[in-house]
């Protein structure tokens, strides 16, 4: 039996911004950080970040069944122009409860917004950016039904990840005025860990509607209390 879950949240940081985040190892850095409820620890094992890295994760107890809280995932696809990466479980978690496969991809786009120019014509601007997460798994037949159970996998936590990292960039980068965007072409992105864009350079603790937010040391713990009550939703 094959299956897959799927669900987009709006991010206000721009594409390139979030997937410099996304395509590295500060990922699981923060949802350590912001999520202890969910991730406990995120250990690696080999690999520096690219193709063919192995993290260890160690989820708290009560998401999957007792024992099998820790599971190895490797990073099998990163594609920067794209912006798509995927990671599949290799070791423990799933696997040990009859999956045969358990895949979990993550898309970053760019969302368009149409505004008209000085002369009248049309011109598109990346106002924010798209987080598609998709959990993509399949048991096998003689597991179905022991142990191995489609109601085990939830994209929740994906969601609550990629809402609980994108909030937490956003006051660090802000997000530019939507006359500020520059239009047209988006860049290809280059090597590993490059910087934004000239062309994407935002300002800091600033939104799309002139708001400026910061959050402080302060606010982080009640922060993470608010994405408890975001994953307990699901």
């Amino acid at each position: 039996m094959k299956g897959t879950l799927s669900k987009e949240v709006e991010i206000g940081i721009s594409a390139a911004n979030l997937w410099e985040v996304f395509r590295s190892l500060r990922l699981a850095e923060l949802t350590v950080k912001l999520l202890p409820h969910l991730l406990a620890e995120a250990k690696l094992e080999e690999g520096y970040g690219g193709v063919g890295t192995i993290l260890k994760l160690t989820l708290r107890p009560g998401i999957l069944p007792a024992g099998l809280e820790s599971y190895k995932e490797k990073f099998v696809k990163i594609d920067d122009e794209q912006r798509v990466k995927e990671a599949v479980v290799v070791e423990g978690g799933y696997l040990e409860l009859g999956f045969q496969s358990y895949l979990v991809r993550f898309e970053i786009m760019e969302k368009k917004m149409i505004t008209s120019g000085n002369e009248g014509d049309e011109q598109e601007y990346y106002d924010s950016a798209i987080v598609r997460s998709t959990i993509e798994y399949e048991i096998s037949d003689e597991h179905a039904g022991a142990g191995a159970s489609a109601e085990l996998v939830s994209i929740a936590p994906l969601a609550a990840i990629a809402e609980a990292v994108g909030n937490f960039l956003a006051p660090e980068l802000g997000r530019e005025e939507a006359s500020e965007f520059k239009t047209a072409t988006i860049k290809k992105e280059g090597a590993l860990f490059s910087p934004p864009r000239d062309s994407q350079t935002v300002k800091p603790h600033q939104n799309s509607r002139g708001i400026k937010k910061k959050i402080d040391e302060s606010d982080r713990s009640s922060t993470r209390v608010n994405y408890e009550l975001y994953y307990n939703r699901f």
